[in-house]
């Protein structure tokens, strides 16, 4: 088993959250992945590979690790990370919020991104499908009916990840994500 080597502007997003709000913890786990451990373990973030397949999970308090996204491609993963470690940056930093996408609640199947759907391919796992009719290459594990997490990542999953850590970095969400802030 090799050691997950996340791209360096994932680490440049976790410093800044850490400067003057000392909250976030990074380190390697046993699995050789990594933790993101906020408020000394009220919540956390998991990323790790196992059998060759990287997972992105959530904990809270320490607690089981529930897997929410599984994928061959480790970016699929790395763009779960910076969607989730953006939202507290910008709340961090007083920066207005990104909303993916910019619609009044609820969510329904109408808000992912237009010529993109979800599949469901068993009871509690879906993949999305784009408009060319290719899958993204992940496995989203949760409530079938949670349109606002199908809604988000049809938009952010095929956003380079330079530029998806560069859009929560600026103010206005330039390159990709401006159009929500």
């Amino acid at each position: 088993m090799s050691t997950i080597v996340l791209s360096s502007e994932i680490f440049e997003l976790t410093r800044l959250i850490g400067v003057g709000f000392p909250r976030l913890q990074v380190s390697h786990t046993e699995d050789r992945g990594y933790v993101f451990i906020f408020n000394g373990g009220e919540y956390a973030y998991h990323v790790w590979c196992e059998d060759g397949v990287y997972r992105f999970g959530e904990s809270s308090r320490h607690g089981t690790v529930f897997t929410e996204v599984v994928s061959p491609d480790q970016s699929i993963i790395e763009r779960v990370l910076i969607y989730r470690l953006g939202k507290t940056y910008r709340k961090d930093v007083g920066l207005p919020g990104i909303s993916i996408p910019r619609v009044s609640l609820p969510y329904t199947e109408e808000h992912i991104r237009e010529g993109f759907s979800a599949v469901h391919v068993s009871d509690r796992e879906w993949v999305l499908q784009r408009p060319d009719g290719t899958r993204v290459p992940a496995t989203f594990i949760g409530p079938l009916d949670d349109w606002a997490e199908k809604a988000r990542y049809s938009y952010i999953m095929d956003i380079p990840v330079p530029d998806l850590v560069a859009s929560y970095l600026d103010p206005e969400g330039y390159p990709a994500l401006h159009e929500f802030v």
